[in-house]
């Protein structure tokens, strides 16, 4: 498929960046935040061109770590077929959907910026961290801490843990 990627557990054969396909879409459907799946695009094994090197260059950035950049998914390869990391991903989308860039990316930074606050100096908490409140809205909880739930909720999913072979 030229300008389409594969997904092919344990199998990164790729060309670019491409669009969610429709068992993705469905199995991502129990995410909480609206997505508009049309305009979302994942990088991920071994793109080609433009596509290649920019995942390249963000995987880099992020060290290797997966990362959404408002409609842009780029995974690395040990994530190639976790369906838990996709939905945390996915979940940034919708969130960039919804909040638009400027909140998106001032919410984005922050959080990264307690992360390491965190992991380096021991100082705060993660932004990753959460404790499930009776009755507080889903949407009252933290940018991270939303993926968060999402990508728990779908590892304690045991069905859902990988896409099967296409």
């Amino acid at each position: 498929m030229i300008g389409e990627c594969v997904w092919v557990m344990g199998d990164a054969r790729t060309v670019g960046a491409r669009r969610l396909t429709e068992i993705e879409r469905t199995v991502m459907e129990a995410i909480p935040v609206p997505v508009d799946w049309a305009i979302v695009r994942l990088y991920q094994g071994e793109c080609h061109g433009t596509a290649g090197w920019l995942r390249r260059l963000v995987l880099g950035a992020s060290r290797n770590r997966a990362i959404a950049l408002g409609n842009h998914v780029f995974l690395p390869d040990r994530c190639q077929g976790d369906l838990a990391v996709l939905a945390h991903e996915l979940t940034h989308c919708g969130q960039y959907q919804t909040w638009g860039p400027v909140k998106y990316f001032a919410r984005g930074i922050s959080a990264q910026l307690r992360e390491l606050l965190h992991r380096r100096l021991n100082i705060g908490s993660s932004p990753y961290r959460y404790q499930l409140t009776p009755g507080k809205p889903f949407t009252s909880y933290g940018m991270e801490q939303q993926a968060q739930m999402v990508e728990e909720d779908f590892r304690s999913r045991n069905s859902a843990q990988t896409m099967p072979s296409a």
